[in-house]
């Protein structure tokens, strides 16, 4: 095959596929829009709505992935960030009521890291029922927090990562780590009851992270 041919080759390609486009188009659309868009409807707004409040904790989500959302109880409003902040707000007014850190060295709760790095950071949660607030990190924690005053009730230990929200039943606190555990602690004291170790996440999945459901004395 000469030079001249090795030009005209991918000349004739482009051709074929830019009068494809238009055949094609022809055949299935017949040059007109089947389906087109449906004209907006004019209304009058029934609800006005108005920002009465904005605040930030921490640095949110950071470049985690993890997807958090704050839990309302009782008039209050609870956040996390995966910086290890985790602040109870008034509802009504955005005022702080109460905000604490898990940073080794800074705050009421340093604790020992398996491994040291930056994953001392809240990921799971929270879940709140009744005055027990549970909260869940990225380096295999576990806290059970007073909701009304912040402070530290208890803390456990897991194998993996947490970033699905614990769920709470019946004096018990279930946690599934990303390997796909799940534990369940006495929301009283932490003390482990029992471990489900048949993790089942899929073989190409980077995180087990599905929310557990928990009530009447089952988990799924």
């Amino acid at each position: 095959m000469t030079r001249r041919h090795f030009v005209l080759l991918p000349l004739l390609v482009a051709t074929f596929a830019l009068s494809g486009c238009g055949l094609w188009s022809k055949v299935f659309n017949r040059g007109e829009n089947i389906q087109p868009p449906k004209p907006l409807v004019e209304f009058t707004p029934t609800v006005q709505v108005q920002k009465i409040w904005s605040t930030r904790i921490g640095d949110g989500a950071g470049r985690s992935g993890v997807r958090l959302q704050p839990v309302y109880a009782d008039g209050k409003l609870y956040l996390i960030s995966t910086d290890g902040k985790l602040e109870a707000l008034d509802a009504a007014t955005g005022k702080e009521i109460w905000r604490q850190s898990t940073k080794v060295g800074d705050g009421i709760w340093p604790f020992k890291r398996k491994k040291p790095g930056p994953d001392a950071r809240y990921a799971g949660g929270p879940t709140v029922s009744g005055n027990l607030l549970v909260v869940g990190t990225l380096d295999g924690h576990v806290y059970g927090v007073d909701a009304t005053t912040g402070k530290q009730l208890w803390s456990a230990e897991v194998d993996d990562e947490v970033i699905s929200p614990p769920a709470i039943d019946a004096g018990t606190v279930y946690v599934r780590t990303n390997s796909g555990y799940v534990y369940a602690f006495d929301a009283n004291t932490g003390e482990r009851k029992w471990l489900n170790d048949q993790a089942n996440v899929p073989l190409l999945s980077l995180r087990g992270n599905g929310p557990l459901l928990a009530a009447h004395g089952v988990v799924m």
